[in-house]
């Protein structure tokens, strides 16, 4: 049987960082180009274990020299668990967590070392009797060891020591690891699977292990139980005692022919990260404007004097490189090429980012579409899906927040957010922030009524009254009840100073923060239209008294052509907005300003895109 014919892969995307010969950009999810076979229905060997239940084999030959971890291994031990352990000896730690709904223990947690585990879990005969096959096909140096488990299921045991049981989830299921000579790719492969009856969550293990435990030693999947198989997301550290890992739940099945991959470092392999740009640049606000790259060197070799080329084709042609002078194994570098030129052609610009070709020429180059339009901003590549949630449980204050570069005042009129499926519906408000102290979100300029976003995905368009910024703005959005789940797509590593979040309402975290290892580039998207003049027609049609005054402001406002309320904005010296409202045109508006201190400040008055600014002293 040819198994290499069966191993080209449709479908794979790349994970997102690394230690032994393994690393995260190496992972990647697909599905085999063939079904599922089984090798119990060619000639295959089965694997001896002295029961179903907790046993490991006596040592299996692979059949060739396979490299992993340093090391060179001919042999391997099956675990009824779900698990292998390379070398000649039994794995002697935990075998699964200790409990159904809890990551302690387990064998990533053991001191076992060389771990291979498909699906590791308490596992039993399923339907039929479990069996457990191997077999070594193909001519060297490009032979294949596929290994074997049939027909077993999670067993039913308590959700953690002293609890009630838990499961089957799964009962019946097989899956297999195959093994491949001298390229020593990893790839986890999965069959048919039955749904049990059970509707409650479990915790199982996936992924692989070197020496230890510590990060960058294993490479470990993660999902919710409601999430696909093909959803899962990897990680270069084990499972928190308290925190999710694989979550398995009956209504989700591994698709037949699922592959996960682990493909070697390889010396000279340098990986086009992401690429820092504008999905939706605004000719009128975003210029200038300079396209950033990462470069991550996940290879085992230091590289010097790389060069790294951008070239826009489509609306608008620009090229441009800038060179890395070094660049260490596991080290990311981040160019900022040239601005843009002052004028752009509006359309879809296509980008490239590349670095020469090496070892792997298939991830040496980057690609991202953009729209170059007249008023709108967005991060987020509209050619692509936003599949990914965030959200934080609806807790009070809980928001996250976007940057929009701004290099002259607009009013914005318009957001979309973007909200993949989501298993609740969640009440939410819109929220318009000027840019604070230190770059982050300052004062609300605009909150919406509270609207709620349904279960089902959706892009929300939001049309909000002019609402007038001076520069940089901040879209955010503010949980009411339940978890936001607003979509966002991967950025890796996330660009700093972008987007943000705050569990208080008051102090904003950056969720490019390296201690939270993010890649959320947040779908939301900001239209507006631009302020362009001081109007000598709306200063002469406001009357402001007194002023100086002690606080209480009159605005009487006649004479002008208005569609609605128009903005007011009350700023410092320092250009700190203290204050902002709206005000009625053919009325006399009082605005309560007794809480500023004493001093001079500026108020301006925004009707659509034109605006007036007078001198206001508080005494």
């Amino acid at each position: 049987m040819a198994f290499a014919a069966l191993l080209t892969v449709g479908g794979i995307t790349a994970t997102q960082a690394q230690s032994f010969n393994y690393n995260l950009y190496g992972v990647q999810v697909g599905t085999i180009s063939s079904p599922y076979l089984d090798i119990a229905t060619i000639p295959s060997t089965v694997i001896a274990t002295p029961n179903t239940d907790d046993a490991n084999s006596a040592p299996q030959n692979i059949g060739f020299a396979f490299n992993y971890n340093g090391q060179s291994f001919t042999q391997f031990v099956l675990n009824t668990n779900g698990f292998i352990k390379l070398g000649n000896s039994a794995p002697t730690g935990s075998s699964y967590f200790d409990g159904a709904q809890t990551a302690f223990g387990g064998p990533f947690d053991s001191s076992d070392a060389n771990l291979l585990v498909p699906f590791n879990e308490d596992l039993q005969s399923g339907t039929s009797p479990a069996e457990y096959r191997v077999i070594t096909d193909g001519v060297a140096p490009n032979r294949i060891c596929v290994i074997q488990w049939k027909n077993v299921q999670d067993k039913a045991r308590p959700a953690a020591p002293g609890q009630a049981n838990v499961g089957p989830v799964y009962t019946n299921m097989q899956f297999q690891i195959w093994l491949s000579e001298s390229s020593n790719i990893i790839d986890f492969i999965y069959g048919p699977a039955t749904g049990g009856t059970s509707t409650t969550f479990k915790l199982a293990a996936v992924g692989i292990k070197g020496t230890n435990s510590t990060n960058g030693n294993l490479l470990t999947a993660t999902k919710m139980s409601t999430t696909p198989w093909t959803g899962a997301r990897f990680q270069d550290s084990f499972y928190p005692a308290n925190a999710d890992a694989f979550n398995i739940g009956s209504a989700v099945t591994p698709p037949s022919g699922l592959i996960y991959r682990f493909n070697p470092a390889k010396s000279n392999d340098l990986y086009m990260s992401t690429i820092q740009t504008l999905g939706k640049l605004s000719t009128t606000a975003s210029l200038p404007h300079s396209v950033a790259a990462a470069v991550t060197n996940i290879g085992l070799t230091t590289r010097t004097n790389v060069p790294v080329n951008l070239a826009v084709a489509g609306a608008n042609t620009f090229t441009n490189s800038k060179t890395i002078a070094s660049i260490a194994p596991g080290a990311t570098a981040t160019v900022t090429f040239d601005p843009y030129p002052a004028t752009l052609t509006q359309g879809t610009n296509n980008l490239t980012v590349s670095v020469p070709v090496d070892d792997d020429a298939t991830n040496n180059n980057e690609t991202y579409t953009q729209q170059v339009t007249p008023s709108t901003i967005a991060y987020i590549d509209d050619t692509q899906p936003s599949p990914y949630p965030i959200g934080l449980g609806g807790r009070p204050n809980v928001a996250f927040a976007t940057k929009f570069l701004s290099s002259r005042p607009v009013a914005i009129n318009q957001v979309k957010l973007t909200f993949p499926a989501s298993a609740t519906t969640a009440d939410y408000q819109l929220v318009i922030y000027n840019s604070g102290s230190g770059g982050t979100p300052g004062t609300a300029v605009y909150t919406s009524a509270t609207r709620t976003r349904a279960a089902a995905a959706a892009v929300e368009t939001i049309t909000i009254p002019p609402t007038a910024v001076t520069g940089n703005f901040f879209v955010g959005v503010k949980e009411i009840s339940n978890s936001i789940n607003l979509g966002y797509q991967s950025e890796y590593p996330l660009r700093n100073g972008t987007f943000y979040y705050t569990l208080d309402g008051t102090n904003w975290v950056s969720l490019a923060d390296p201690a939270l290892d993010l890649d959320t580039r947040l779908a939301m998207e900001a239209s507006f239209t631009t302020v362009t003049a001081n109007s000598p027609e709306l200063k002469r049609a406001i009357s402001v008294y007194p002023n100086p005054s002690t606080g209480a402001v009159t605005l009487n406002i006649h004479g002008i052509a208005a569609k609605g309320a128009l903005q007011v904005q009350v700023s410092n010296l320092l250009g700190q907005t203290v204050y902002t409202g709206t005000v009625q045109n053919e009325a006399t508006n009082t605005l309560n300003l007794a809480n500023l201190g004493s001093g001079v400040y500026n108020l301006k008055v925004q009707n659509g895109d034109q605006y007036t600014i007078q001198k206001l002293v508080i005494e």
